[in-house]
């Protein structure tokens, strides 16, 4: 079965510190991060006491600020879990959130990836996924006293749904996730205030079908939410919300390519600037940023030493301090690596840690 993303990263602002999240094929979960020195690799092991289980995908990391904690979910391959773990202040510690009713997949078989989001009103964590065997989007969430797991079902349409991208609108303080259907259409789900809402969004014009897992960000200065797709075109795409409808815009693929895939958009906000990467099937990384006047393509090229950046998700990150955006990508020597601008150029760095590729 196919995972949508082997890691995350995520920005921690007390210690002005990103931290990546990666599960590697010995099926521990690990993490890196700088310590003011150097990177540095911590092997986080797998769930405590799941013996035999292995960390099928480390996508759904988060910030929950009122606590200074980092959680990060991840789904176990052999138990159909999903599990998170997090720093009580003192040592990190595994919780397994168990899997919801309806949703236990085959022996073995995992949900699919989780995309976790915090909701600021309620301080509140809230994550994403969809059941193996039913194809329902499912989400849990602390309701003060207990974690909570809620049946979001599915959209009239399709019967199977993808992996989720779940993005939190402060202005209304509305969750949205995104995610694709076997129909191969896009939809999303929200919360009005009273009752959650399903909505399709359908597939770009001229084209009969979206892929690979969506990727959703946030815009505050405009309070426009978008979420990036590939069609089977091989074109990157966005839809967002204009203030009077949504909004379908081609954004083409990178020249010299025949398809794109994999995006992964972020907010930059000293520039108040959406980019969003993604893979060429040339192997190369590419982003695509709005200047001011026109979207542009960047050729972000290649880790030194590797034939290609896979095309397994990217995991994009800001650190504010520095206005730097960095990218994490996997090269197809099964390292990892990061791509960032450092004021003057982009740089690649191989953060090493061989075999984090996709199961």
């Amino acid at each position: 079965m196919p995972l949508a993303g082997d890691f995350s990263t995520i920005y921690q602002p007390p210690l002005d510190r990103i931290t990546v999240f990666v599960a590697s094929d010995n099926g521990h979960l690990y993490d890196k991060y700088w310590n003011g020195r150097e990177w540095v690799w911590q092997d986080q092991g797998i769930p405590l006491g799941a013996t035999g289980v292995a960390v099928a995908s480390a996508s759904g990391a988060v910030y929950q600020p009122t606590l200074d904690r980092i959680i990060v979910f991840v789904v176990g391959l052999g138990s159909a879990h999903l599990y998170d773990k997090y720093w009580n202040g003192r040592e990190w510690v595994w919780e397994d959130q168990g899997f919801p009713a309806g949703a236990t997949g085959p022996p073995g078989e995992p949900l699919l990836a989780a995309s976790a989001v915090y909701r600021q009103k309620l301080d509140r964590i809230i994550v994403f996924v969809v059941g193996f065997d039913d194809g329902h989007l499912y989400d849990k969430y602390w309701n003060g006293s207990e974690w909570v797991w809620e049946d979001q079902g599915m959209p009239s349409g399709p019967s199977f749904l993808n992996t989720p991208s779940a993005v939190y609108q402060q202005k209304l303080d509305r969750i949205i996730v995104f995610v694709v259907g076997d129909d191969s259409h896009l939809y999303d789900k929200y919360w009005d205030g009273s009752k959650w809402i399903w909505e399709p969004q359908g597939i770009p014009p001229e084209t009969s079908s979206v892929g690979d897992p969506p990727s959703a960000v946030y815009q505050p200065t405009l309070d426009r939410i978008w979420v990036f797709v590939v069609a089977d075109n091989g074109h990157l795409y966005d839809k967002y919300w204009n203030g009077r409808e949504w909004v379908w815009e081609d954004q083409g693929m990178p020249s010299g390519t025949t398809r794109c895939r994999a995006p992964s958009a972020v907010y930059q906000q000293k520039l108040d600037r959406i980019i969003v990467f993604v893979v060429g099937n040339d192997g190369h990384l590419y982003d695509k940023y709005w200047d001011g006047r026109e979207w542009v393509w960047q050729d972000q090229g290649m880790p030194s030493g590797t034939t290609s950046a896979t095309d397994v998700p990217l995991s994009t990150v800001y650190q504010p301090t520095l206005d730097r955006i960095a990218v994490f990508v996997a090269g197809s020597d099964g390292h990892l690596y990061d791509k960032y601008w450092n004021g003057r150029e982009w740089v690649w760095e191989d953060q090493e840690l061989s075999g984090v590729l996709p199961f």
